[in-house]
């Protein structure tokens, strides 16, 4: 639910012409979702997803391909 809520944030505010900063959608989207659910969210709920989602490692080939993209 989550990532569908961020998608449908990032898809908006880019279709109206507006660039908000990956972490403030995903940081909005956790709050929607967490009250049509009924879910009383910490203080620290965003940094702490945050930091979980900073520790996945990538797929081996994606460094090279950003690399490639970079250049």
């Amino acid at each position: 639910m989550w990532f569908q809520k961020l998608l449908q944030l990032s898809m908006t505010t880019g279709a109206v012409g507006e660039h908000v900063e990956f972490g403030t959608l995903a940081d909005h989207a956790l709050t929607a979702v967490a009250d049509a659910t009924g879910v009383e969210l910490a203080d620290d709920a965003w940094p702490s997803v945050a930091a979980t989602i900073g520790s996945i490692q990538p797929h081996p080939e994606v460094p090279a391909a950003l690399d490639r993209l970079r250049n």
